[in-house]
C-alpha cells in the first residue's frame, strides 16, 4: 500500500489514514446518538476491511461484513425501532440476561476461531476473541444498550495491545482514542 505520510517513523498509508478519519468520527457521531453515525461508519468499515484482506486478518475482515450488515440495520433502528416506530431510546443493559450474553460471545468466539483457522489467518484466537466481543458490543449499539460502552472499551484495549504486537502504532493510538470517545459514550448516553 502506498505511503501518504510518515508518523512516529511508520509509513501511513493512504487506506488507513482514510478508513481511521471515517472510523473515528463514526463512533464521535454514536457518542452522540446521531444516526449519521451509521452511514459515516459503512464507508469506514468498508476501507477498514479492504486493509484487513491485505493484512490476512481474517476474522476481522469477516467481522467487516457484519458491521456492515448491522450498520444497515443500525440505521434502521435508530430511526425507525421501537415503540411507534420513532427511534430506539438509550437502555440499560438487562442483568438477567447476562449469561445469554456470556454464551453467545462464547459461541461466537469459537465459531470465528474455525473460521480464521480453516482460512489460514493471522492472530487466530486473539482476533477471534476480539471479534466475539466485538459482535456482542455492535448488537449492543445497535439496540441503544448504554453498556456497550463498557464493551467496547474492554475490546479497544486489546485492540490498542494487538497492533502494538503487529508493530501497527499508528493503529494503536487510533483504537487509544476510541476507548476516550468510549468514555464520552458512557458520559453522553443517558437511560
Amino acid at each position: 500500500m502506498d505511503t501518504w505520510f510518515v508518523l512516529w517513523g511508520y509509513n501511513v498509508s493512504y487506506l488507513e489514514a482514510s478508513a481511521t478519519l471515517f472510523l473515528l468520527l463514526n463512533v464521535f457521531l454514536a457518542t452522540i446518538e446521531n444516526v449519521w453515525s451509521w452511514v459515516v461508519g459503512m464507508i469506514g468499515i468498508t476501507l477498514y476491511g479492504v486493509m484487513c484482506y491485505f493484512n490476512k486478518w481474517i476474522p476481522e475482515l469477516g467481522l467487516q461484513v457484519v458491521y456492515f450488515a448491522s450498520s444497515i440495520w443500525g440505521l434502521y433502528q435508530w430511526l425507525r425501532g421501537g415503540e411507534q416506530q420513532s427511534g430506539l431510546k438509550v437502555s440499560q443493559f438487562p442483568l438477567k440476561q447476562f449469561p445469554i450474553y456470556l454464551c453467545i460471545t462464547g459461541l461466537l468466539i469459537l465459531s470465528w476461531v474455525g473460521i480464521a483457522s480453516y482460512l489460514s489467518g493471522n492472530q487466530v484466537w486473539w482476533t477471534s476473541i476480539n471479534t466475539g466481543i466485538s459482535l456482542v458490543g455492535q448488537y449492543m449499539l445497535v439496540q441503544k444498550i448504554r453498556e456497550n460502552w463498557w464493551i467496547w472499551i474492554l475490546v479497544n484495549v486489546s485492540y490498542v495491545a494487538f497492533f502494538l504486537t503487529q508493530g501497527l502504532l499508528f493503529l494503536a493510538v487510533v483504537y487509544a482514542l476510541f476507548i476516550l470517545l468510549c468514555f464520552n459514550g458512557l458520559r453522553e448516553w443517558k437511560v
